[in-house]
């Protein structure tokens, strides 16, 4: 009696998915084509973050410069917003 030993019973973390075929192997073309997609995608996200930055940063000196100087000092000596939702804060980018 012998026993064959299949592929999937050898290498059971090998999962075997209808659109990823064995024979990608030398190109890789799904994986590749989905690192792409990633990368694509990532640079999409930080050029919509910079340009939310650049909007922040711009509509915050637009009320900043449009106060007075008195205004200024009040609004720092009696201000209850904290951190970045301060008007005297500028995001780094």
């Amino acid at each position: 009696m012998t026993v064959s030993v299949t592929r999937s019973m050898r290498e059971p973390w090998l999962i075997r998915h209808p659109r990823v075929a064995i024979a990608d192997a030398p190109r890789y073309a799904v994986g590749n084509r989905t690192l792409l997609i990633l990368v694509c995608t990532n640079i999409v996200v930080y050029a919509l973050t910079k340009l939310y930055y650049v909007m922040q940063n711009r509509r915050r000196d637009l009320k900043w410069q449009a106060m007075t100087e008195d205004q200024r000092v009040d609004y720092v000596a009696t201000t209850q917003d904290q951190g970045n939702r301060r008007l005297d804060f500028r995001f780094a980018h």
